[in-house]
Parts: structure tokens; sequence; C-alpha cells
């Protein structure tokens, strides 16, 4: 098995992405709809300093860690697997030599 095969087969817990969207109508009116989208990703409540979106540090009290490197929004709602929903503190995203590999969000 390759690094790839054993870092995805980590991967065993339903993230459930809820991103909000801003589209506007055929008459000028803006319209909020979102989209929900299911993730494959590792979820860990470990407690960690992380710099949030404002650059301040913060303590972390869970993160997950994602197989995608779509740009997520910090008003993203993110259902983990224990059924909560958490703010988020920060999203990162990490690269290899191939581009980009993986997402890690980190929640308060």
């Amino acid at each position: 098995m390759s690094f790839e095969d054993d870092f995805l087969s980590c991967m065993t817990d339903n993230i459930v992405v809820t991103s909000r969207t801003t589209a506007i109508g055929a008459y000028g009116q803006t319209n909020l709809s979102s989209t929900t989208t299911t993730y494959k990703g590792i979820f860990q409540q470990t407690q960690r300093m992380v710099r949030s979106a404002d650059g301040n540090e913060v303590l972390s009290s869970a993160n997950v860690i994602m197989d995608s490197t779509k740009a997520f929004n910090l008003t993203d709602k993110f259902t983990l697997p224990d059924g909560t929903i958490r703010p988020v503190l920060s999203i990162r995203t990490y690269y290899d030599q191939d581009g980009g590999h993986h997402t890690t969000v980190d929640f308060g």
C-alpha cells in the first residue's frame, strides 16, 4: 500500500458541510440557497492552540482532517460525526508536490 492509500483508509468519519451561497435572481433580488455535501475525514476531539481568522491565538477543542481541497468558508456549517455543529475557528489547506492534498478545520 502507498502512503495515500493508508491516509485515505484512516478517514472513516462522515462530515456534512452546508455551504450558503448568494445568487442574484431574474429581477435583481438576492437569493440565499444552501448546498449540503458529505466528506470523508478524521474527527478528533483534542485541545490545541490555533491561529483564528482574525489573527488571534485561540484554543481549539476539536478538528477534522478532510479529504478535500475545496475552498471552505468560515460561515459554512460543519455537522460533525457526533451530530454537533461547532463554530469554525480556522481552515487550512495543505499541499504536496502534486498540489492540494487535504484540509484541516479547527472548531471552538
